[in-house]
């Protein structure tokens, strides 16, 4: 070979480098190539992750503004609200709802010609509001739309909703509107894991930036429309695309459009930023290719000072196994046996080979069980959202359905009966007297289970308003509204002294009601009934208790007792719904707290009951301290 002929390359010195550097080549070149396949990798797991963030975030918002709609819908079908002269009328029944709605600024009435009619606030002025955003689209559209931000009310805090209430002929009478409190929006982003210099945005089809986390009072209220970027969302509205954002750091952007009808309502994008997604493979490379450096550095340097040839077949037999094992052959070994330092060389490396090899066996075994469980973990959260989702679709059905489907023909039935009472009693027999009474005691029954029916359903959904409150307080207000119930009857209170705990000062309020009111009803036989509430204790911790002197229960049916429509007397000896038991359970599990009751047939019973607040403070989703 050429390479023979020439004195230089005769050098075992020059050969041994030679070979280094011919293994290091390939070597060099697949830190390269792992490096390309990393970033490639990279950037699909962040499009992939980003698209998905962005398609639930937007879920997020469409539901606050679904549940609007669906408030705007059913205020649309109140004719007597909506379409009132009575101006007062409308303002207190509208103040009433933004006390029942935390989440609304403001609910309205604007008249065709722009005239404010009606407000939660109860303003005596009438501005003309014409010109508002939400007014010239609700007129345009002559259906449901959304507004920027809010300028019905003045405030920037909110933005406006808008539905139109037409006559029969289709003719515009009023517009009915709803301001959702900006925080709102607002409190959806910040709980929508973003990285380091991540962003999300809300933005409105008219360029204005409804919501932005972080720094959101720096870009709210921003009017963006005439930017790039803003164009680029627009024309791309649900898609991905990468760009300069509105701060002027390059993110890898997704989008979704929120829209009803094919008209946008609002646009939701999620920005990660490029450079901190290579960050983690550049720094690998960097790593990979300075451990590739170093290991020539060495190679080479033993080259140059081994050149003994009879070091040579030692060093070949080390090369060639260490070339098999950087190929990827975790079964290379130099096999060389001895007590020089090349042996020991060769030993320590097939040392190396063999952890390499059962460390590679044990995580591809890792690796395979941690598939199986991914796997196993994202069909079991994928069927538990599924089956929430569901539950969650059902419930607001069966309320809408409930409230319209009901309440209405109930209304009538009341009312018919009523008048067939009044107007033709003296005309009826004995038997058809009895008949229309049955009627107007059941009508005024299946009205109390509508009712209770309905409250039951919204503590699902009803947070927690926390406070510091006085149950002593607490039971003398319940006490006090039951007076029409206790005339004419002997009952005794023995009410000990209670303490002063964080809750839901309204629901436990209900919690006592509906104890209080189950033994006022159970002692409704005796002749002197006895009513004891209080604090005692039980296995260590301290519950409170409300204990009668009633007909009791039989215990083996206590598991029925705190089931909706579960009722444990008939009802011809006991009235009630059998939702309010259910309804003290819903709210005491609402404070991570339990109830459970003892009883004995004809000797009275006894609910007992804890609230444990405190432990719902790692969940801020669900409180709301006052």
């Amino acid at each position: 070979m050429i390479f023979d002929k020439l004195s230089a390359w005769k050098s075992i010195r020059t050969r041994l480098l030679l070979l280094i550097l011919l293994v290091l080549i390939p070597a060099l070149v697949l830190v390269l190539k792992s490096n390309v396949d990393q970033q490639r990798l990279k950037k699909d797991q962040v499009r992939q992750r980003v698209t998905g963030t962005t398609k639930v975030a937007a879920a997020n918002e469409e539901q606050l503004i679904n549940r609007t709609r669906q408030i705007l819908e059913t205020l649309q079908g109140f004719s007597f609200l909506v379409l009132s002269s009575n101006r007062a009328f409308s303002d207190f029944n509208f103040k009433n709802l933004t006390l029942l709605s935390p989440d609304y600024l403001d609910f309205g009435l604007i008249e065709p010609d722009g005239t404010l009619f009606s407000s939660a606030k109860e303003t005596n002025r009438s501005p003309n509001l014409s010109t508002t955003a939400v007014y010239r689209a609700v007129r345009e559209r002559n259906g449901f739309a959304m507004g920027g931000l809010d300028d019905l009310s003045g405030s920037r805090d909110a933005v406006s909703f808008g539905m139109p209430v037409n006559d029969e002929k289709g003719e515009l009478r009023r517009i009915v509107y709803a301001s959702l409190k900006l925080n709102v929006m607002h409190s959806v982003l910040t709980h929508i894991p973003v990285t380091t210099n991540g962003i999300i945005m809300l933005i409105s089809p008219d360029g204005m930036i409804l919501g932005r986390h972080p720094s959101p009072s720096t870009w709210v209220g921003r009017n963006v429309a005439k930017e790039k970027f803003t164009e680029t969302l627009l024309k791309t509205k649900s898609g991905v695309f990468e760009m300069n954002g509105l701060d002027g750091i390059e993110r890898l952007y997704a989008s979704e459009t929120i829209s009803d009808e094919n008209h946008p309502l609002l646009y939701v994008t999620i920005g990660f930023p490029l450079k901190s997604t290579f960050a983690e493979a550049n720094q690998d490379f960097y790593s990979n290719l300075g451990t590739l450096i170093a290991l020539a550095v060495v190679l080479l340097a033993a080259a140059w000072l081994i050149s003994n040839k009879l070091l040579l077949e030692p060093i070949n037999a080390v090369i060639s196994a260490s070339i098999r094992l950087a190929d990827g052959d975790l079964t290379a070994r130099t096999g060389l046996k001895g007590s020089s330092e090349i042996h020991q060389l060769a030993s320590n490396f097939d040392r190396m080979a063999e952890s390499l090899a059962l460390r590679d066996a044990e995580l591809k075994r890792a690796h395979q069980e941690i598939v199986s469980m991914n796997a196993d973990l994202e069909r079991k959260v994928e069927a538990r959202t599924i089956e929430l989702s569901n539950a969650n679709q059902e419930l607001e059905a069966f309320s809408y359905s409930v409230s319209h489907d009901v309440r209405a023909p109930l209304s009538s039935i009341a009312g018919f009966s009523e008048i067939l009472f009044e107007d033709y009693a003296r005309q009826l027999s004995p038997a058809g007297l009895s008949h229309v009474n049955r009627i107007r005691k059941s009508v005024v029954r299946l009205q109390r289970l509508v009712d209770d029916l309905l409250r039951f359903a919204r503590l699902g959904k009803q947070g927690l308003k926390l406070q510091m409150t006085d149950l002593n307080m607490v039971v003398r207000e319940v006490i006090a509204g039951f007076e029409r119930e206790l005339a004419g009857r002997d009952v005794t209170f023995d009410v000990t002294h209670l303490p002063t705990i964080e809750c839901d000062r309204g629901l436990v309020t209900q919690v006592f009601w509906n104890l209080i009111a189950n033994a006022i009803k159970f002692t409704g036989p005796r002749q002197h009934a006895v009513i004891s509430i209080g604090e005692t204790s039980q296995q260590g911790e301290t519950v409170l208790f409300v204990r009668d002197n009633g007909v009791g229960f039989n215990m083996k049916n206590a598991g029925k007792l705190f089931g909706a429509f579960q009722r444990l007397h008939r009802h011809d000896d006991f009235e009630g719904t059998g939702v309010g038991l259910a309804t003290a359970q819903q709210i005491l599990l609402k404070h991570q707290g339990r109830i459970w009751a003892h009883a004995e047939p004809d000797r009275g019973a006894t609910f007992y009951f804890k609230l444990e607040p405190e432990k719902r403070h790692g969940t801020p989703t669900a409180l709301m301290h006052v």
